[in-house]
């Protein structure tokens, strides 16, 4: 999914939200839609340290050209395919967001827009029927070992 989906989804999210629990305020709705779309920060990480690049631009026409790939596929070899290590698309993330949000609940806005963009993730895997392997980062690391790169 792109960024663009993500925000807008967040966007539309986070103003159901404000409207259901007003006691949020816009600063709680705008940390859920900004998260929604932040998380990937990992993807962009990944790409520089593949890369040695720190251009966004280039990671950005980088993770097109894969997504191209990836879609010139078959549906069945597409699982085939690791696509990256990112470390926010986790519950080890989700957890320690958790135990944050004991403290503030600004971690609690955080986790949910997390939350929502790996929901649609996992949505948007079935649908293209690819695996990422964004339940966990260890588990990311361990399955990746068995699936072809297309780095």
């Amino acid at each position: 999914m792109y960024p663009s989906q993500h925000l807008f989804i967040g966007i539309v999210f986070s103003l159901i939200l404000f409207f259901i629990f007003p006691t949020i305020g816009i600063l709680g709705a705008t940390i859920v839609a900004l998260s929604s779309v932040l998380i990937d920060v990992d993807h962009y990480l990944y790409y520089i340290i593949k890369k040695n690049d720190f251009n966004l631009k280039n990671s950005y026409k980088w993770y097109n050209e894969k997504i191209k790939k990836i879609f010139t596929l078959p549906k069945e070899k597409r699982l085939e395919y690791y696509h990256g290590a990112y470390i926010l698309h986790g519950f080890e993330v989700l957890f320690l967001l958790s135990l944050l949000s004991l403290i503030s609940p600004y971690f609690l806005f955080i986790l949910t827009g997390f939350n929502l963009h790996l929901f649609l993730d996992t949505i948007s895997d079935y649908q293209n029927y690819t695996k990422s392997y964004k339940y966990s980062l260890f588990a990311n690391l361990i399955y990746s070992k068995k699936l072809k790169s297309f780095d």
